[in-house]
């Protein structure tokens, strides 16, 4: 399943009487009645691998290493035949850490999705325990919006104090280098700007134009002043909840 192109971010669908009951890709309970489904996509598998699973660094470190290794063996005149011998072992391990932490990001993708309805925004996610993370809108107090050289984009959601989660249930679909305080976030996401413009929509619909709006600089803020109580929780469970 591929993220919906910008010129196709429609509503997919409203569950009515007489129609078919809308589903989000991996999760159970379709749509309750009158809810719309705005979008649904996925992370991007190379993005994801180097910054939500930290694999540029990875392969940093390992060049580095690499590297030392040579100017070590140089110095003290280690034999040509022995240092390249020793180099190759290095670049095999190298190559299979990276086929590791692609093999791990290609999981985490294929367990992920993104989607976002009338009233809520909603994450598909986990690999060895698959959960279903419900965020309504009346509940978000701030989203952000980052766009990334390789076209895809990081969108976070910041929540009330009183509504906290674990890094490690969020992991890796949190805010990077937020401990105290994670955020739900949108990884490696392609057409991020589309969908952090339709979340700012969205939420001015739902909210009756209190919600949060899409800045010059590709921010989607909200004052905390400005958050109702809002009429559930965020929630981990089926979409019925």
């Amino acid at each position: 399943m591929s993220p919906r192109p910008p010129d196709e971010l429609k509503p997919a669908g409203t569950p009515g009487s007489g129609s078919r009951p809308i589903y989000i890709d991996g999760v159970n309970e379709p749509l309750p009645e009158g809810e719309t489904l705005l979008w649904e996509g996925r992370p991007e598998l190379i993005p994801l691998a180097m910054r939500a699973l930290y694999l540029r660094l990875f392969i940093i470190y390992w060049a580095i290493l690499a590297l030392v290794w040579l100017g070590h063996g140089l110095v003290t005149g280690r034999a040509g035949s022995a240092l390249t011998a020793d180099l190759a072992w290095l670049v095999v391990v190298g190559l299979v850490g990276s086929a590791m932490v692609l093999g791990l990001a290609w999981a985490v993708r294929r367990s992920t999705t993104y989607a976002l309805t009338d009233r809520r925004v909603v994450m598909r996610m986990g690999v060895a325990l698959p959960a279903v993370l419900n965020l309504p809108l009346a509940k978000i107090q701030e989203a952000n919006f980052r766009q990334y050289s390789d076209g895809t984009g990081l969108i976070t959601f910041r929540l009330p104090p009183t509504e906290r989660m674990g890094v490690v249930f969020l992991w890796p679909h949190h805010r990077p280098w937020r401990w105290g305080r994670p955020e739900p976030a949108f990884r490696a996401l392609p057409h991020a700007q589309e969908v952090a413009e339709r979340v700012g929509v969205a939420a001015q619909a739902a909210l009756g134009g209190t919600g949060p709006r899409v800045s010059e600089s590709g921010g989607v803020k909200r004052s905390r002043d400005e958050v109702p109580g809002g009429d559930r929780p965020a929630t981990a469970g089926g979409l019925g909840q």
